[in-house]
């Protein structure tokens, strides 16, 4: 069926019974009267006698010869159950053991009398004992073809007890449990679920919220319609959680789609209202399951700023691997989150493990951002580097190098280590070809930025490379400056007047070094052909500067931005930046993307 819910608007399986005159009249009765009928069709029925009767059973026979003796009145459902069990139980050991069958074969005696076993518990009045005969079946080892005969008898009554609503949500979600824990064949019985799940799912107790919650990825087709039913129910309850199940749920969202912002957004205000009563441990989970599902709102942002100012330092070592790492993220330059991550390194520096050291000390550069204990940071980071630089991995280590120089910290006594046989030997021998690569292109970058940048560095070390590359832009970059065209021989005046994605030369074919557009100036301050050579006052860097250039309070450029802006200062270029959203909010050859043009380019 086509079912809108809200916005939404999904294609979902629906169930539809074939009914009889007969069955429709016994519907017409309620449903405790049904139940009532069959006093023997719920767990109760079981007669003690006949039970301890079946416990003693030992062998296939045993079990045959006490199912013959019962009375036809005392094998109720329950009765089946324990049967069934005992003789799952029996049916593979000793001297009962079955030999395997063919396939061309029909069912032997011993699957037959299980079969109808199945049978008589399918018509029990409760749906507990139902699912115990469920349990018994899926709980045993025996072929998948029985297996699938015999689950596919308890599948049928279930579907029918679900289209006649006299199925309890508990049980909905246990036979789910039960059937995915089958393999993935009953994935598609499990969707045709939801139907009763939803209508069910307005008063769910807490366990079976987060029941629910747990079986929410087998669900396919209908995995939204159920979020939605069960984020209601959150949202609704949200005070009722503790700290463990709201931890939980956020690591289940992580792994699925289309988490409703809503439920996310109670969960942030529960965490900002109960911070107090949150341990270290799920504290840390939940930031790193918000980071998983790329959400920051002011409730998290201040739940996470009042946690370090409360703890400090003395958090432990994944809440401040945590944090660093869901800054990094959002690009958020939050103040005290950093003064706790530095303090923090500076006091456990010794003993802090590698891979949280380096993402501390690469959010850091990535954010651009200095430490308020510059001086003891840097000297705990050396100490680090210089007793643990075998035992760091070579990406790892090139990408905290290249995040001190960010924040122009030259790490100078490391290059000779860096740039030997050894280490490069030792890096080719250990990554892959991509992340190779990457390393590559960072550490070309980290040697020629020190030759520019810093007096006391005697490089290049690497030698030149020669042979053609190409280099990937961002798609958004070339499509903007192929609109841009007409408006800049506008505004310089022709088209010979600037050139576009400038590389420099001398120095790698790298993002870094390369210009968008570059504009010469005359002593007048006029623009001047894109080749000459004398009476050049002025060289433009025509920068566009990209969302992600600036950190999330759009004030301060990352780390990769700003060294940029400060390698070609370096170069001699006086650098201007356009913002790509300015732009983009302007039509081309408009008066206002000509009039900013004009205002960035010519007013320098």
């Amino acid at each position: 069926i086509i079912l809108q819910d809200g916005v939404s608007i999904e294609e979902l399986p629906v169930l539809i019974k074939k009914a009889t005159a007969e069955s429709l009249l016994d519907n017409d009765r309620p449903v405790h009267r049904r139940l009532n009928e069959q006093p023997g069709a719920t767990r109760a029925g079981a007669s003690p006698k006949v039970s301890a009767i079946i416990k003693k059973c030992a062998s296939i026979k045993d079990v045959y010869v006490a199912l013959r003796k019962v009375d036809p009145k005392d094998l109720t459902p329950a009765i089946g159950v324990e049967a069934l069990d005992k003789l799952l139980q029996v049916r593979d050991i000793g001297p009962d053991a079955r030999p395997k069958r063919s396939k061309s074969q029909g069912p032997d005696g011993v699957s037959l009398v299980i079969g109808e076993l199945c049978n008589l518990i399918t018509t029990a009045g409760s749906s507990e004992v139902i699912l115990d005969g469920l349990r018994c079946v899926v709980r045993h080892r025996y072929s998948e073809e029985d297996r699938k005969r015999y689950v596919d008898t308890f599948v049928n009554v279930i579907l029918s007890r679900i289209c006649d609503g006299t199925i309890r949500l508990p049980d909905i979600l246990e036979a789910t449990l039960l059937l995915v824990s089958c393999g993935s064949q009953y994935l598609n019985t499990v969707d045709h679920f939801w139907q009763s799940i939803v209508t069910q799912a307005v008063d769910m107790e807490k366990e079976d919220v987060l029941k629910l919650y747990s079986l929410l990825p087998y669900f396919k087709s209908s995995q939204s319609i159920v979020l939605r039913a069960v984020a209601r129910n959150t949202t609704k309850n949200v005070l009722s959680f503790g700290a463990e199940d709201v931890a939980y749920i956020l690591s289940v969202l992580t792994r699925l789609k289309l988490v409703p912002q809503t439920l996310l957004l109670s969960l942030t205000k529960w965490m900002n209202l109960n911070l107090h009563i949150i341990p270290e441990k799920e504290f840390s989970s939940m930031v790193r399951c918000l980071q998983d599902l790329r959400y920051l709102d002011a409730n998290s942002s201040k739940a996470v700023e009042r946690y370090v100012r409360i703890k400090g330092s003395a958090s432990t070592e994944e809440t401040m691997d945590a944090l660093a790492l869901y800054c990094q993220a959002f690009r958020w330059r939050s103040e005290p989150v950093f003064n706790s991550v530095s303090d923090y390194f500076v006091a456990n520096h010794k003993v802090v493990s590698l891979p949280a050291a380096v993402n501390m000390v690469r959010a850091l550069g990535y954010l651009n951002i200095v430490p308020r204990n510059a001086m003891e940071f840097f000297g705990s980071l050396e100490w680090l580097l210089r007793e643990k630089f075998s035992h760091i991995p070579s990406n790892q280590l090139v990408d905290m190098l290249v995040a001190c120089f960010y924040l122009q910290r030259y790490p100078l006594n490391f290059v000779k280590k860096v740039f030997s046989p050894h280490f490069l030997d030792k890096m080719n021998g250990s990554l892959e070809q991509n992340e190779l690569r990457r390393t590559h292109q960072k550490l070309k970058f980290l040697d020629s930025a020190l030759t520019l940048e810093c007096k006391q560095y005697h490089g290049p070390y690497l030698p030149r490379d020669y042979s053609s590359k190409s280099i990937r832009r961002d798609g958004r970059l070339l499509r903007l400056m192929c609109s841009m065209q007409d408006d800049m021989e506008s505004v310089v005046g022709g088209e010979g007047n600037f050139s576009f994605s400038v590389v420099q030369p001398r120095l790698p074919l790298s993002d870094m070094y390369i210009i968008d557009y570059v504009v010469k100036l005359n002593k007048q301050g006029k623009p001047m052909a894109a080749d000459a050579v004398s009476g050049v006052d002025k060289r433009l860097a025509v920068i566009i500067a990209l969302p992600e250039h600036y950190c999330m309070d759009n004030l301060h450029a990352t780390g990769n931005h700003a060294t940029k802006m400060r390698l070609l200062r370096t170069l001699g270029y006086t650098v201007i930046e356009l913002s790509y959203d300015t732009l983009q909010k302007t039509r081309p050859a408009s008066k206002e993307r000509l009039n900013y043009l004009s205002a960035k380019i010519l007013s320098s």
